[in-house]
């Protein structure tokens, strides 16, 4: 490995809507749109209880940055009506090869030797 990551914009930005919104890789990557309240003064995310490790609905409000991810990611998922980050073989599913961008991220963490969870912030 040279030490360059190589990866496509939408993982990038699963990556950093998992940093700060403090949610699971999967959760992110899965986003469907009608979970998201991105206008008024109160932004939230709704990710239902059947994609939640725990089964239970998690309410996450939306800093000013993680609106700002997902207006890029609208604008980066080509007009899809359901994914946020939509498969680019079949815009109908979400993008599954998306759910595990952490892979690059392991070798990279280990090598520091940082242990990289929102639970041990």
């Amino acid at each position: 490995m040279n030490g360059e990551l190589k990866m496509t914009r939408a993982t990038a930005l699963i990556i950093q809507l998992a940093l700060v919104t403090a949610q699971r890789i999967g959760e992110v990557a899965g986003i469907a749109k009608s979970e998201l309240s991105i206008d008024g003064d109160s932004p939230v995310w709704i990710v239902p209880g059947a994609r939640t490790k725990n089964g239970h609905s998690n309410r996450v409000p939306l800093t000013p940055l993680a609106v700002k991810l997902i207006k890029n990611a609208i604008q980066l998922s080509n007009g899809n009506e359901h994914w946020l980050f939509p498969s680019f073989t079949d815009p109908k599913k979400r993008g599954s090869t998306l759910t595990r961008p952490q892979k690059p991220w392991s070798g990279l963490a280990t090598r520091s030797g940082l242990i990289i969870s929102a639970s041990t912030i």
